[in-house]
């Protein structure tokens, strides 16, 4: 293969589509499930970094004796802004790291890439913002909806996978210069992170 990420010719078929996705090996539940769990790791310490420069910078600004004010002293008390910024944290981290490099670090560490059914290339940052939103439907009860979807799929596809055309697949079984470029995608997948925590801190704060 001399491009591996030319797109299919236009009488590439579905199945020659699958095909050629399936000459790279599908990662199983098991190992994705590893994944997800070495990133809620680095989501935390992503968090936790970020809270504690900002609750430096914050007591530096406002002073000990700052409190919360107006609206936003509500959704703090309630804890809905935080919340939903904190998911929206994960997500970005997730479609940024997958759309653009091909893996978050969870899936770096553990040999895994994300590419779009067909092709060798990155998803893309809007495919991987649609995987991770499934990504909620698929760990209802305990994961078992994404298990009993990746094991009725031949390409071990998720629902989220299956929205996004996307496909998880062993580094290993790539062609050598299909499986980098990793860098950017985790750099500006953690700086979007960092980003959205910090915007977190300050609705807490304010």
């Amino acid at each position: 293969m001399n491009n591996p990420y030319a797109p299919p010719g236009a009488e590439t078929t579905p199945d020659d589509l699958h095909n050629a996705i399936l000459s790279a090996d599908p990662a199983g539940f098991a190992v994705r499930l590893g994944a997800r769990l070495i990133d809620w790791l680095v989501s935390a310490g992503l968090g936790g970094i970020t809270g504690l420069f900002s609750g430096v910078i914050l007591a530096v600004v406002g002073g000990p004796g700052h409190v919360p004010h107006g609206p936003a002293k509500g959704l703090a008390g309630i804890g809905i802004g935080p919340l939903a910024l904190g998911a929206l944290a994960s997500l970005l981290y997730h479609a940024v790291s997958e759309g653009l490099g091909g893996a978050t670090a969870g899936k770096a560490i553990l040999g895994l890439r994300v590419k779009s059914v067909g092709t060798y290339a990155p998803c893309g940052v809007w495919a991987g913002v649609q995987r991770s939103l499934a990504y909620y439907v698929d760990a209802f009860f305990f994961g078992m909806v994404a298990y009993e979807t990746m094991k009725g799929s031949p390409l071990k596809q998720r629902i989220g996978d299956k929205w996004a055309r996307t496909v998880v697949v062993r580094a290993a079984s790539l062609p050598p210069e299909a499986r980098g470029g990793l860098g950017v995608g985790l750099a500006l997948g953690c700086a979007a992170h960092v980003v959205v925590s910090a915007l977190t801190m300050a609705v807490k704060a304010f």
